[in-house]
């Protein structure tokens, strides 16, 4: 049996996706074959559409821009909104629509012919391009007031953006006109006394300078209570005084006389021993001249002897003295080394010769990180840059200070490395993100600090290319805060990575752990963060184990002032600097464990990125 296929010329609204995201409708030759359903114009298909289990039913003129026949055609993922030339080819097109939609084996003589229908369906048959012509004049028109509507809806989108333009410069304005007000009233405010300036606060509502200037008030007041209370008892000292002056007055007479017997017997006895004495200073100094006559000849001998022995002893004392100093100074030079912070930034520029089983799945990520040796200040490495350092060393002795998530290595991404002391490696652990596992280590690679200063040194430059190989197995844990394991070895490549290495300059550039005060106002309290200080900028993180996720920034050429100030049980250290037009500070504290001499470090460093700032006096 052949199959059935209505064939009918329908009016089709268009779906909506091009550019100017309008439907309008056109002309098209429909086809409907078994459950499918195509339409043409001319002898190019346009599309098809199943109709199995799609519901058909009329729609009212109002949803379909007011056509007279128009119906719908739903399959659930798509709503075809047709129209047709008289009610005779609607009622026909619904019933096939209908049958086909549940029995995939329609046929044209399971439908109850109508004459009417037969005979619109004949005279549109006839005159099928003449009909045609007509809708397609008709779209035309209709296509031409659709162009003239959505030019006046530019124009009156323009009009709106205009005045939206308007409305925001007057905000901008009135903006400008409360910041200068604002400014005006904090002038008015610094000539002002502490009773004058609280109740010119409280009448602009300025909260912060009337709490300051109670406190100005209360001072004063506890002040004046103190000098009078000092002034009573001066006053009632100096009666005390008086009135026992007058009983130490007559003790000192009587004393004085007592003293003046006692002179007197002393100088008549001085007098009687001086007689004496005349003669046996004579005898004396007799003896005395024969016995250092004896004493000089024997001190001669016992000095010449001690002489001798002395120049004999005395190169090997030079010797000791000079290894002495030589080791105090290598022991200096080596805690210097050891208690300068180092901070290092990388960017993993190539990754060549990974041998892994599938390099086509393998999407290398990375974890920068900094490394330091628990070693004590008399290894050789340590006096001797070109001294090679085992894998057993860095295996034992190593400590990881700082980590950078390098997301993926072509995205040259410049990572940070950070640590307390001089750092000894930077090491770079290449991980597989696409594996199903927790990130498989593809290798380990480890760059000496030491060959990077003497490269800088011998290049000049501000970083320097380094090329290592790529171990295959992990040397090093890489561990977060927590303890656990940020990759696992499940994987072993081979291969080499090259790194554009740079070291910030350590006149400007510092790390540590310092306290800040937390800038929300549901806490606001002391939390301890790791500040970073480089190029200029102050920076600081939750963890040095997550330098990627820094909080804030600091740019060291918007600082305008340091203040130092009690501030929630702690001597605080206030940077007030400008951010967005808008004046912001922050609240920092030293450790109490660090010393004096890294708090004055951490100034001067401050101080030098504070380009802005002419005197570096601390108020």
């Amino acid at each position: 049996m052949a199959e059935q296929v209505y064939e009918v010329l329908l009016e089709k609204k268009a779906r909506g996706r091009g550019f100017s995201l309008t439907r309008p409708w056109t002309v098209r030759t429909f086809k409907l074959t078994k459950q499918s359903l195509e339409y043409y114009d001319g002898e190019k298909l346009k599309g098809t559409v199943e109709i199995n289990g799609a519901s058909c039913g009329l729609l009212p003129p109002e949803e379909a821009d007011h056509k007279l026949f128009p119906f719908h055609c739903d399959n659930g993922k798509e709503k075809l909104i047709l129209n047709a030339s008289c009610e005779e080819i609607r009622q026909r097109c619904l019933q096939i629509f209908t049958l086909a939609a549940t029995d995939p084996d329609w046929t044209l003589a399971a439908i109850d012919p109508n004459p009417a229908l037969l005979a619109a369906v004949s005279l549109l048959t006839m005159n099928g391009s003449d009909e045609k012509e007509k809708l397609e004049a008709q779209q035309k028109v209709v296509e031409a007031e659709r162009l003239n509507a959505v030019t006046d809806a530019t124009a009156r989108i323009l009009e709106e953006e205009l005045a939206n333009k308007k409305l925001q410069q007057a905000r901008e304005a009135e903006g400008q006109q409360h910041e200068a007000q604002e400014q005006e009233v904090m002038n008015l405010l610094k000539g002002l006394g502490a009773k004058s300036r609280f109740q010119t606060a409280l009448k602009h509502g300025k909260m912060s300078v009337a709490r300051d200037a109670a406190a100005a008030m209360l001072q004063g007041q506890w002040r004046c209570k103190l000098a009078q209370r000092k002034i009573i008892l001066k006053r009632a000292e100096k009666e005390r005084l008086l009135r026992d002056g007058y009983a130490r007055k007559i003790q000192s007479r009587y004393r004085c006389r007592l003293a003046k017997r006692r002179v007197e017997k002393a100088k008549a006895e001085k007098l009687r021993i001086k007689k004496e004495i005349s003669s046996i200073t004579i005898q004396c100094n007799w003896r005395i001249y024969k016995a250092r006559k004896a004493f000089t000849s024997k001190q001669d001998e016992r000095l010449a002897a001690e002489y001798n022995r002395k120049l004999a002893r005395q190169r090997g004392i030079i010797k000791m003295q000079n290894t002495i100093r030589a080791f105090s100074a290598k022991r200096r030079v080596s805690r210097l080394l050891v208690h300068v912070p180092t901070v290092v930034t990388a960017t993993i520029t190539k990754v060549e010769g990974l041998n892994v089983s599938d390099p086509t799945h393998c999407d290398p990520a990375a974890v920068v990180s900094g490394c330091v040796l628990n070693v004590p200040p008399t290894e050789p490495h340590r006096v001797n840059p070109y001294y090679q350092i085992s894998d057993e060393t860095i295996k034992q002795h190593g400590k990881i200070t700082s980590h950078y998530h390098v997301k993926n290595v072509s995205s040259k991404t410049v990572a940070m490395a950070t640590a307390l002391s001089s750092m000894d490696f930077l090491v770079v652990t290449l991980v597989d993100r696409n594996s199903p596992h927790k990130d498989d280590c593809l290798g380990q690679a480890f760059i000496r600090i030491s060959d990077v200063r003497r490269q800088l040194y011998k290049t000049k430059s501000s970083s320097v290319d380094i090329t290592v190989p790529v171990h295959s197995h992990l040397i090093l844990p890489i561990i977060d805060a927590n303890k656990e394991s940020l990759v696992t070895v499940r994987k072993a490549a081979t291969g080499t990575v090259t790194v554009s290495v740079s070291i910030a300059d350590p006149a400007y550039s510092t790390c540590g752990w310092l306290w800040k005060v937390s800038e929300s106002m549901l806490s606001n309290a002391w939390k301890k963060r790791w500040f970073v200080l480089m190029n200029g900028e102050l920076q600081y993180f939750n963890s040095e184990l997550n330098l990627e996720l820094k909080k804030h920034v600091i740019v060291g050429q918007t600082i305008t002032s340091f203040k130092e100030l009690p501030q929630k049980g702690r001597q605080a250290t206030r940077i007030a600097f400008t951010s967005d037009a808008k004046d912001s500070f922050w609240d920092i504290d030293f450790d109490e464990n660090q010393s004096n001499a890294i708090k004055r470090l951490w100034l001067r460093k401050l101080y030098r990125a504070a380009s802005n700032i002419e005197k570096p006096v601390v108020n």
